[in-house]
């Protein structure tokens, strides 16, 4: 008499090539309806990795997995399968980020995917406000904690134009400080956005210090703000050739830094490391960076973000950009993981120089 052995259950897991979506990398791939809008999407710069359950011909079950470049911690942005076997795929996701050091995992879930996070140990993370592309109302974000990360959460709010992110920045620090100045009304929420981000706006981008300002108008009695801006010449006008244009601009950051100092805030010359920030951001700060988005979804510009949460050296990061022509939604860009020594070489800006605005609940 004869035995059978079966062959152990081991999901496989690969690393797509950048830039192709993993649909075109995979021609013979059987998928069921619900999962191939997920695999024909595009990647971008996106770091992708697929995990497939059984033969390619027939999969029991599989997932994808996407993440920014700089960043330590990805998004399963679809998965199928019967429960049995996709959590065996789950499992196997789960096990590489730990071994990874990454500190979570987040799920987005679109309308018309069959699944339940929920059964895998993830949760739900707060609904985001309606605002800008990616954040339509369907599209839901789990996350599952990988180390003992006890934190608060903001809503989410994407900006509405290719411009307001600091203005969006400003109110999502405000509001981890319990400043609630977004609600429930689309329209009104995108009027403050616009209000927010004219009051800071360098025309058209906020800088340092007209935005410490604009923050600083809007907080409670109890916070403070600081900013930290390591040069004392103009900043945010490299693309600018025109003496008029350059001069108008030198005037109004002349004006915010007059400003800063009628409202006594600290402008700290000097340049702050992301050890520091990290140390603020631990003591109960939130911190507003300025940064070059090249190295997350290669797009060379200026850019904030907002920093509210940290453990061991990694710094929960809110990004009011969502890049949708590579496929993001706002659960990538809402509690995004990334060390100080990847910030490191992110938060600066033109020469060099680096804006940190820091408010202290």
């Amino acid at each position: 008499m004869s035995e059978t052995t079966s062959q152990p259950r081991v999901p496989a897991i690969a690393e797509l090539a950048p830039t192709i979506p993993a649909l075109e990398q995979s021609p013979g791939l059987a998928l069921p309806d619900s999962a191939t809008e997920v695999w024909a999407r595009p990647t971008g710069s996106a770091i992708v990795h697929r995990a497939l359950l059984g033969e390619a011909a027939a999969p029991l079950a599989g997932a994808l997995l996407r993440r920014r470049p700089q960043t330590v911690g990805s998004v399963i942005t679809g998965a199928f399968g019967a429960a049995d076997d996709l959590a065996l795929v789950i499992a196997a996701l789960v096990a590489r980020e730990s071994e990874a050091g990454h500190p979570l995992l987040k799920w987005e879930v679109r309308p018309g995917q069959d699944v339940d996070p929920a059964a895998h140990g993830f949760r739900a993370l707060r609904t985001p406000h309606r605002s800008g592309d990616g954040t339509e109302p369907g599209i839901r974000g789990w996350v599952r904690d990988l180390v003992d990360w006890p934190r608060g959460e903001v809503a989410y709010y994407r900006q509405t134009t290719d411009f307001t992110c600091g203005g969006v920045s400003a109110l999502l620090a405000l509001e981890a400080v319990g400043e609630r100045l977004l609600g429930d009304d689309v329209d009104a929420n995108r009027l403050t956005e616009l209000r927010t981000w004219r009051t800071a706006t360098n025309v058209p981008a906020c800088d340092p210090l007209a935005l410490a300002v604009t923050v600083d108008r809007l907080r409670g009695d109890a916070h403070r703000v600081e900013v930290y801006l390591d040069t004392d010449e103009p900043v945010l006008l490299e693309d600018l050739d025109d003496p008029a244009e350059l001069s108008f601009r030198a005037d109004l950051q002349r004006l915010a830094a007059r400003e800063l100092a009628e409202r006594e805030v600290v402008w700290h010359h000097e340049r702050l490391g992301m050890d520091q920030v990290a140390a603020a951001v631990g003591a109960g700060a939130v911190a507003i960076l300025l940064i070059d988005l090249e190295p997350l979804i290669d797009d060379p510009t200026p850019h904030w973000v907002v920093a509210s949460a940290v453990r061991d050296g990694v710094l929960l990061i809110d990004d009011p950009w969502v890049e949708t022509e590579i496929g993001e939604s706002w659960v990538m860009t809402h509690e995004l993981p990334m060390t100080g020594d990847a910030l490191d070489g992110v938060v600066r800006w033109g020469r060099g120089y680096r804006g940190v605005i820091l408010l202290h609940r």
